[in-house]
């Protein structure tokens, strides 16, 4: 850099340059990176798992580890069944509320093989996903 020059200032941020966590971009992007990553772990374990977030910016969505998938939807018979409120889910994937934490105080309903839950949360470290 030249005497007597400024270093240029960066940009200020401009509104969606940082998404902030939402159960939305975490199902559509984050589990899919994780499950990407992992896809030899994934298809030998081939389970379900059904995740159901109510409240605003909830919603439901299937992770098939077989199919290497994620998608919004439903399943009749997964091998687990997560339900929990929205605003809990997204304090969990911003780091807010730990997975103990909410099981701890029960802010999350489990059906089926809950040793799965583990599972998942192992797979999705490595992106920094939720510890569920």
């Amino acid at each position: 850099m030249e005497k007597g020059k400024k270093a240029p200032r960066p940009s200020p941020a401009k509104p969606g340059d940082h998404q902030a966590p939402s159960a939305k971009r975490f199902f559509e992007e984050e589990i899919p990176a994780a499950l990407k990553a992992a896809e030899v772990a994934c298809r030998t374990i081939g389970k379900t798992y059904q995740f159901v977030l109510n409240g605003p910016g909830g919603g439901s969505w299937v992770v098939d580890l077989a199919t290497i998938s994620c998608k919004p939807g439903r399943l009749e018979k997964p091998d687990l069944h997560l339900e929990m409120d929205s605003k809990d889910f997204t304090a969990m994937i911003s780091g807010l509320l730990s997975g103990r934490e909410a099981a701890r105080t029960g802010r999350f309903q489990l059906r089926g093989n809950v040793e799965l839950l583990t599972v998942l949360g192992r797979m999705l470290q490595p992106s920094q996903g939720p510890r569920l």
